[in-house]
């Protein structure tokens, strides 16, 4: 298993973020989403199982 950090939610790490949660399942990943605006984490991981948003500043 690999825990992957992604920091910021913003329009360019849409499709990173998109590509780790498609691929998460497959390759055992489980993808963390920091950002200001938590609400934007939670848009962006859309609630997949292997998947987590969290908010910091």
């Amino acid at each position: 298993m690999k825990n992957i950090f992604v920091i910021g939610a913003g329009r360019s790490a849409t499709t990173l973020i998109g590509y780790f949660l498609e691929h998460a399942q497959e390759q055992d990943w489980h993808l963390t989403v920091g950002d200001i605006s938590a609400e934007l984490c939670e848009k962006k991981i859309s609630g997949h199982p292997r998947g987590r948003a969290i908010a910091f500043d």
